[in-house]
């Protein structure tokens, strides 16, 4: 009986005190950056067969970018990243909420609507990454739309 008590509380601690949905108590666990699988090519890597995801580094965000719940800047998360980091995106929304910089470098747009929803399920403004900026409704590298 006290073993069986003992693992109860053990998967308790571990899930936050949250066994049916695995997790955490306040939603869903904080992004963290890691190395990419291989080298990051400026613009992104294409997606392939085994890879469903294009590699985008954040750039020119200043003090960093925050995710959010969906393709508008109505609902963000705590945490973000900073520029450098590598996103993996999977699909495109060309008709998001338009996004502004108000100091943009040269090539990328100071207000535009295209958001990345990345492998996590979170939503990142694509005017911070280096993603190619083009126009029209095809997404760069062969990405889906969302």
């Amino acid at each position: 009986m006290l073993s069986t008590l003992s693992a109860i509380a053990v998967a308790l601690i571990t899930t936050g005190g949250n066994l049916g949905s695995g997790l955490p108590p306040d939603g869903p666990p904080p992004v963290t950056t890691s190395p990419p699988d291989g080298p990051v090519v400026p613009g992104g890597v294409a997606p392939s067969p085994t890879r469903r995801y294009v590699e985008a580094r954040i750039v020119n965000s200043g003090n960093g970018v925050y995710t959010y719940r969906g393709p508008s800047t109505v609902s963000r998360y705590r945490e973000g990243y900073l520029d450098g980091d590598v996103v993996r995106v999977v699909c495109q929304e060309r008709d998001g909420q338009p996004h502004s910089d108000d100091d943009p470098v040269a090539g990328q747009p100071d207000n535009w609507p295209v958001w990345n929803r990345l492998v996590d399920g979170r939503w990142l403004p694509d005017v911070w990454t280096d993603l190619p900026k083009v126009p029209g409704d095809q997404p760069p590298h062969d990405l889906p739309r969302c």
